[in-house]
């Protein structure tokens, strides 16, 4: 079990009143450290919930026969909900990039066996922890206790679904789109609207970033964009021109007949309006 989580139950197990046996006394006076396994023991909690649910994955684990495929052993990641509903495997060793066709045999036999077992609790009826990490072999399938394999396991992409929980008004847009191009991905015009090459600057920076690539973005990604560019967006604050320069340069541009913006030698001004970039973009072939 995850050291945090032994920490969260110890302190629910003191705050239930103390009379736990959480601590000792040693012979020359000193405390002890926190007797972590007997306060889980003392609140009813499973410390070997591993065992018993390995022998029941194990048993539902399709038989291989000598004339079955090669199957490879591999360790692998699912995510459970508090109803014990499995989902998707991911495959942690190897990785699915040097995976080969043994160890995807194998990581099929595993979900099936996964999900032939379902719902996945302990023997109490305790929920799981949400992400499990398990070793598959020839005739096993049994949990691991290892957090850090089971954060190895990627986020799920974002979505135009998150994008949206988000709320972002035009200015947040904008400040995305600066925030995108100071950290080295040009999402073309600062307008606040996120089109074709805005999703491509949030794609190029989401693979530089080892996040799945959907050209969206979720809360996670937002703050940490933010993070990144903290320093450089302040610097940029500082440097940008004032609003009476931006408005002296505006003056500088006129509206053509096709109502997009040019300077004064004709040219259209990018970032003004999506309509107009794409007019742009289309009549230079």
């Amino acid at each position: 079990m995850p050291r945090a989580d032994l920490n969260v139950m110890l302190v629910a197990a003191i705050t239930l009143g103390g009379a736990y046996p959480v601590s000792a006394q040693a012979t020359d006076g000193t405390t002890q450290a926190p007797n972590f396994e007997a306060a889980l023991e003392a609140l009813g909690h499973d410390l070997n919930w591993q065992e018993p649910l390995g022998k029941r994955l194990s048993a539902c684990l399709r038989p291989l026969y000598p004339d079955s495929p090669e199957h490879a052993d591999i360790v692998l990641a699912i995510e459970v909900d508090t109803e014990g509903t499995p989902g998707a495997p991911y495959l942690l060793d190897p990785s699915p990039d040097d995976a080969t066709l043994a160890h995807l045999r194998q990581l099929f036999r595993a979900e099936a066996a996964i999900f032939d077992c379902a719902p996945l609790k302990s023997e109490n009826g305790e929920p799981l922890p949400p992400v499990l990490s398990l070793s598959a072999g020839y005739d096993t399938l049994q949990p691991l206790d290892d957090a850090a394999l089971a954060e190895q396991v990627p986020p799920p992409a974002a979505t135009a679904e998150t994008e949206r929980a988000l709320a972002l008004d035009r200015s947040a847009r904008r400040e995305i789109q600066v925030r995108l191009r100071l950290a080295g991905h040009d999402p073309g015009g600062v307008d606040g609207v996120f089109g074709p090459r805005t999703r491509s600057a949030v794609a190029g920076w989401q693979e530089a970033n080892g996040q799945p690539v959907s050209g969206y973005l979720n809360e996670a990604q937002r703050d940490r964009l933010v993070g990144e560019t903290e320093a450089a967006y302040a610097e940029w604050q500082e440097t940008r021109p004032a609003p009476a320069t931006q408005q002296r340069q505006r003056a500088q541009y006129y509206r053509g007949a096709d109502g997009c913006l040019r300077d004064r030698y004709g040219r259209r001004v990018g970032g003004q309006s999506l309509r107009c970039d794409l007019r742009g973009l289309f009549n230079q072939f």
